[in-house]
């Protein structure tokens, strides 16, 4: 964890104290939970969070530790070979730094980021599961954490269709999206005197756009995609979406093969609304790609097995 801190810096106009203390540019501003919690730590001023730097520290482990946990918990649900799912927190502690340790371009740090990865994780093996008690509550708190959250819907619809009825499919999403929509309005009436690029809309949503409608975003993004860069990019996720893309058929798993899909429409909608070389932003696909390889590997390893049977395609939920 030092070493994150090391090498990446908050930038002052979405760090973990500003946000606390109101002061946010938009739309850091409206990632509340983990500073507020942070506030609140400080406030009873017991060790370790008897400083800010001390505080965040203590937040990005145990972060760090529940996302760990949430994986194995997660690969556990489809993985039988209990070395590998022993082994999955061991494959995200080497895919993680791909996305907050080793990129030098734009190194920042963000106190969000590593909750998202667990709050993520966790939303995957309730949506497996179909646990809703657990799923839409910790919806709600994952999106005061950062709004990618709306992905998890995109993950549910992708893994459902055709599976569920229509209209119970139309009223999982239209909850979730009331849910999104009704905790970014609110935030956006809340801190609607906060500077940043979301203001200056006369609707008064600032929900999730940017200046000039993303198109400046767009455009340097595509700028960004040359031959230099693209190592760097496809760094992503420790380059394990090389191996699920070249494997994607043979993921015996419907939900884990399907979820990967989600990389596609979150990947559209980075290349809108943001900074394409901060790949920190497709932290929430760590879970997705590395589970998908999880199994593949499994799966490999029991079709090499001297008269192993053709591996059978199992269907979550």
């Amino acid at each position: 964890m030092d070493l994150r801190f090391v090498l990446a810096k908050e930038i002052a106009e979405g760090g973990l104290l500003a946000v606390a203390n109101n002061v946010a540019q938009k739309p850091y501003q409206f990632r509340i939970l983990v500073p507020y919690l942070a506030r609140l730590l400080l406030h009873l001023n017991i060790w370790p969070f008897d400083s800010p730097g001390h505080v965040a520290r203590a937040l990005e482990t145990l972060a760090t530790l529940a996302a760990l946990l949430a994986f194995r918990w997660y690969v556990s649900l489809f993985i039988k070979s209990r070395p590998l799912v022993l082994g999955s927190s061991l494959i995200l502690l080497l895919v993680l730094p791909f996305q907050y340790l080793f990129p030098r371009i734009l190194p920042v740090l963000f106190c969000q980021d590593l909750p998202s990865v667990a709050f993520f994780t966790i939303g995957l093996a309730c949506l497996y599961k179909q646990k809703w008690a657990v799923y839409y509550p910790l919806f709600v708190l994952a999106t005061l954490n950062r709004e990618t959250t709306c992905f998890l819907t995109v993950v549910y619809l992708f893994v459902r269709l055709g599976r569920d009825k229509p209209a119970r499919i139309a009223a999982h999403v239209l909850i979730q999206l009331a849910i999104w929509i009704g905790e970014r309005w609110l935030l956006a009436q809340c801190f609607a005197s906060n500077g940043g690029p979301a203001n200056g809309y006369d609707n008064g949503l600032d929900i999730y756009l940017y200046e000039d409608a993303g198109l400046s975003h767009l455009r340097d993004n595509l700028r960004y995609f040359t031959l230099a860069n693209l190592p760097f990019f496809l760094s992503n996720i420790g380059f394990l979406w090389v191996v699920v893309a070249i494997g994607y058929r043979r993921i015996p798993d419907l939900f884990v093969r399907r979820s990967v899909l989600v990389s596609l429409p979150m990947f559209a909608g980075m290349m809108v609304v943001g900074t394409i070389s901060e790949i920190r932003i497709f932290g929430e696909l760590v879970p997705v790609f590395s589970a998908a390889f999880l199994l593949l590997l499994e799966t490999s390893m029991r079709n090499a097995r001297p008269g192993a049977s053709p591996s059978e395609a199992v269907h979550a939920g």
